[in-house]
C-alpha cells in the first residue's frame, strides 16, 4: 500500500524541494499542492515533478482547499492508498518525522494518528 504525503504550498523556498527529496528517498507518494503561488515560482514547482505529484490552483484558496484538492486526487487516484500525511511546505516538520507517523499507521489502519510536541522538547503520537 502506498504511502502519500500533501504538502500545501504558497510561495515556498527552497526548503520544500528538500522535503520532497527526503521524502522521495524514503519511497513515499507525494502530492504538492500549490495553492495559487506567484508566478516567479512555477520554475520550482516544475522542478518538483521529477519527484512528485504538483497540483495547482489558479489563485490562493487556502490550505484547507489545497489539502481537499489533493485528497480528491487520490480518491480518483490509480493507486491503493494505505496511509496519508499532511505536511507544511515549510520545513518546520521533519520527514523523517512523518515516515515514523505513516509507518505507525501500517498497525492502526482505522485511527487518525497525530503527531504532538511538547513544550519540554518531546514528541510522541496520539491515536
Amino acid at each position: 500500500m502506498e504511502k502519500i504525503v500533501i504538502i500545501p504550498a504558497l510561495n515556498p523556498d527552497d526548503c520544500l524541494v528538500k522535503i520532497v527529496d527526503r521524502l522521495w528517498e524514503m519511497e513515499n507518494q507525494v502530492i504538492v499542492v500549490d495553492d495559487g503561488s506567484d508566478e516567479a515560482y512555477g520554475d520550482l514547482f516544475q522542478s518538483l515533478e521529477e519527484k512528485c505529484t504538483v497540483l495547482h490552483h489558479a489563485e490562493n484558496r487556502g490550505k484547507g482547499e489545497a489539502i481537499k484538492t489533493a485528497l480528491e486526487y487520490i480518491r480518483t487516484g490509480p493507486w491503493e492508498c494505505g496511509a496519508v500525511g499532511l505536511m507544511d511546505a515549510d520545513g518546520q516538520h521533519l520527514p523523517e518525522d512523518m515516515e515514523k507517523l505513516l509507518v505507525r499507521t501500517v498497525s492502526s489502519p482505522e485511527a487518525l494518528i497525530l503527531g504532538i510536541r511538547r513544550m519540554d522538547g518531546a514528541s510522541g503520537f496520539f491515536s
